[in-house]
């Protein structure tokens, strides 16, 4: 009876012609995700791909049973990257295999030594996307996650402060609050997010210049009764123009977001700290 393979583990370098024949054994994986796969191609083509812990694996039989999105994006990107290659592994290995799900950006942050929570991270890349953008920006690169980090840092205390007064709160919300928070007072904020989940102050009252947050707090619960998250830019834009307007006490009939963003200052603000990072 022969002795049983003993598994195994080396550093390769994995070229696009190498990925392609090790993907010819992929017939032990789950469904490919295009998405995984365009985020891993973005990090090889900015250089921010890098050498990990999670080994491409093939079992006793020669199949590939872990590695699939990674080494598919070496085909796509054309880039030659190093890997761990560990092979000979049981085939019930896949089992014990993680079976899908990706480390969030708040884990990742955290992991590389930047504790961060879900929805300080939420904040940080509102606050990152711009003001005229269509879509929140996807964060995909580690550059990217860099900016994160350092907006982070700028404004960890405004950012702490609504993330803890109003955990519930929706990241557009939290956004436009910290937006506030660099301008007026921890009381003026609490109030501003106490109009918006139930439509007065803090303290139970109303005063004449609440009418913008109370017209964003009907956009917001219109977009709800139709099925809508409201997470995207222009809930954004709406949340930040009524902040403004809150913090301005200014007379509004109509709530029509700004074609820019109203806090300039922190708008330059948040350009020159992402900056660091270019």
């Amino acid at each position: 009876m022969s002795e049983p393979l003993l598994p195994t583990a080396d550093i390769e370098v994995i070229t696009p012609e190498v990925a392609d024949r090790y993907l010819r054994t992929n017939t032990a994986n789950r469904a490919l995700r295009p998405t995984a796969v365009k985020e891993y191609v973005a990090e090889m083509e900015s250089g921010d791909w890098l050498l990990g812990c999670d080994a491409i694996g093939f079992d006793v039989n020669g199949v590939l049973i872990n590695g699939q999105h990674r080494l598919n994006a070496v085909v796509k990107s054309g880039i030659a990257s190093d890997f761990i290659v560990a092979r000979n592994l049981p085939t019930k290995s896949k089992n014990a295999l993680d079976v899908g799900k990706r480390r969030q950006l708040h884990e990742r942050i955290t992991i590389a030594g930047h504790k961060i929570t879900v929805k300080e991270a939420n904040i940080c890349t509102l606050m990152l996307t711009p003001w005229s953008s269509n879509q929140v920006y996807k964060i995909k690169t580690h550059a990217q996650r860099e900016q994160i980090v350092l907006l982070h840092q700028a404004f960890k205390p405004s950012i702490t402060f609504v993330a803890e007064a109003a955990p519930n709160s929706l990241g557009a919300d939290l956004t436009a609050a910290v937006f506030l928070a660099e301008h007026s007072s921890k009381e003026q904020v609490r109030d501003f997010l106490s109009l918006i989940s139930t439509g007065v102050r803090c303290d139970g009252t109303t005063q004449p210049g609440d009418q913008a947050v109370r017209l964003y707090r009907d956009f917001r619960i219109n977009l709800k009764a139709q099925g809508k998250r409201g997470a995207d830019m222009h809930n954004l834009r709406m949340a930040v123009t009524a902040a403004e307007k809150f913090a301005s006490e200014s007379p509004v009939r109509v709530l029509r977001p700004y074609a820019n963003n109203p806090f300039y200052e922190m708008e330059k603000l948040i350009e020159t700290t992402i900056s660091k990072e270019a």
